[in-house]
């Protein structure tokens, strides 16, 4: 992984939504504990439909 993919991983790991409190980040790793998502090892698409599929499930909690 190049630097630039590094830097962009740690803002999103950073700034994706979830509370502070849920991340994991020693020793380098970059996990958060409430969305499952590990930002330094999983491939984009991975993140990419894990969001999506939370995105689906705020949806679904909205009163009609």
């Amino acid at each position: 992984m190049n630097e630039e993919e590094l830097l962009l991983r740690r803002l999103l790991w950073l700034r994706h939504g979830c509370d502070l409190l849920a991340l994991y980040g020693d020793d380098g790793e970059m996990q958060c504990a409430l969305c499952q998502i590990d930002f330094k090892r999983d491939p984009a698409m991975m993140i990419l439909t894990r969001f999506t599929l939370m995105g689906l499930e705020q949806l679904k909690q909205v009163p009609k």
